[in-house]
């Protein structure tokens, strides 16, 4: 519901830990201060999460109104986004 664009990519833990969180990435055309519909956004997700592996499951979720950085028109850059919330540049929300 109002999710654009989105890309799943792992994004480092930072403090010198090794391990990465499996991250959601969305692009919504809605207001991203709208608290009711981030609330039935993060229920959606969570509910589909709950369904999946362990090692599958989603650690943080991350909004923008901002478009998501494209290659051709048509492929995400995920590179890109990582290199931008690992250096907090970009308009992300953590949900």
């Amino acid at each position: 519901e109002g999710v654009s664009q989105f890309t799943v990519l792992g994004i480092s833990k930072g403090n010198g830990n090794k391990y990465e969180d499996i991250t959601l990435v969305m692009q919504t055309s809605n207001d991203i201060s709208d608290k009711e519909y981030l609330a039935r956004l993060t229920g959606q997700i969570k509910e589909r999460n709950n369904r999946l592996p362990v090692f599958k499951k989603l650690s943080r979720i991350l909004i923008t109104s901002d478009s998501l950085p494209l290659a051709n028109g048509i492929k995400i850059k995920r590179a890109e986004i990582k290199k931008q919330i690992e250096s907090s540049l970009g308009n992300y929300v953590d949900l």
